[in-house]
């Protein structure tokens, strides 16, 4: 890794510069912006944590598709330091943005993808997403049900899923039979 102590001392001034205004370039500039900063940011890594919450609006707001894909790949760079913003996102997705379940599904699956993650500090938001009913939130308790598989099922957990293969959503059944698969 390139980067050194001085490259997590810019931390804040990155994420500072994508909140200021674009001057010449309008959107263009501003996803330029949003693309690199977030490259950066994947680039310092979990050193980064404090980044989690600019790194989730660009993934779930921006209108640009590179800048979403790049704001996703830091979030995974950012790796298990950043789990803690994640759960604060997905407790409080409206301070991200508007869109609540693109938010929340985005926080499970990159929770997901993170290695060495303490389960203690995010089983409740899964079985939280797990147990949420109703068809506009079928994703979120699909992504719930994929990532149970990354841990340790205890009882209450497998019952869980186990009820899962009943839900309405095809996801979510598929979801929590792989789980209970692992």
């Amino acid at each position: 890794n390139k980067f050194n102590e001085a490259s997590y001392e810019a931390i804040p001034a990155l994420i500072e510069l994508v909140k200021q205004p674009s001057h010449n370039g309008g959107l263009q500039n501003l996803y330029y912006k949003q693309t690199w900063v977030a490259q950066a940011l994947g680039k310092i890594g979990p050193k980064a944590c404090d980044s989690v919450p600019l790194l989730l609006t660009i993934a779930c707001k921006s209108g640009s598709v590179l800048a979403r894909t790049v704001a996703i790949g830091s979030l995974k760079k950012v790796g298990s330091s950043g789990v803690p913003e994640l759960v604060k996102a997905y407790n409080n997705p409206e301070k991200i943005g508007d869109k609540k379940t693109k938010i929340k599904t985005l926080c499970l699956f990159t929770i997901g993808v993170c290695k060495d993650v303490n389960e203690k500090d995010v089983l409740p938001c899964l079985v939280e997403a797990l147990k949420d009913k109703g068809e506009e939130v079928a994703i979120v308790r699909a992504a719930a049900a994929f990532v149970l598989g990354s841990f340790n099922l205890n009882d209450e957990t497998k019952s869980l899923l186990i009820k899962a293969l009943e839900d309405k959503d095809m996801y979510v059944k598929w979801n929590a039979a792989f789980s209970l698969s692992n």
